[in-house]
């Protein structure tokens, strides 16, 4: 047999993994202590690092006030006061698009998928990864 043919179910292995560990990086984080609310960074860090003074991100909230209360699923944010941005200059609302929300209850994280535009018609999309910070 061809030596790259051997090798070929192994790298699709390798690729396939890194790709799990990609999805497993926190770029974001949540928290219920004055309401629920997620914060995309789409930049790897931690509650340690992650520093609201230090934009740009995007923040999204429906309204409940703890996580017990928020059900998981996809949301559209182009309702009022449902999703802003805060960049270095301004802070933008969310004007159309929608996030997936799912809850892992063993790593007390939020996982999904986002896709927004902002009124000044920058465009936040990819996946995130959020762990609860205080």
């Amino acid at each position: 047999m061809d030596p790259v043919r051997r090798l070929f179910p192994m790298l699709l292995l390798v690729v396939s993994q890194s790709g799990i560990a990609d999805e497993q990086v926190v770029n974001a984080l949540w928290n219920d202590t004055n309401g629920f609310g997620i914060w995309l960074y789409g930049r790897p860090g931690s509650c340690a690092t992650f520093d609201y003074k230090n934009p740009p991100y995007v923040v999204f909230g429906n309204g409940v006030k703890k996580r017990e209360q928020f059900v998981d699923g996809t949301y559209s944010v182009d309702l009022p006061n449902t999703c802003l941005a805060v960049t270095a200059t301004d802070v933008p609302v969310c004007t159309k698009g929608s996030i997936t929300i799912i809850y892992e209850r063993a790593s007390n994280q939020y996982a999904g998928t986002y896709d927004f535009v902002l009124r000044n018609g920058e465009v936040w999309k990819g996946t995130f990864r959020a762990e609860r910070c205080k």
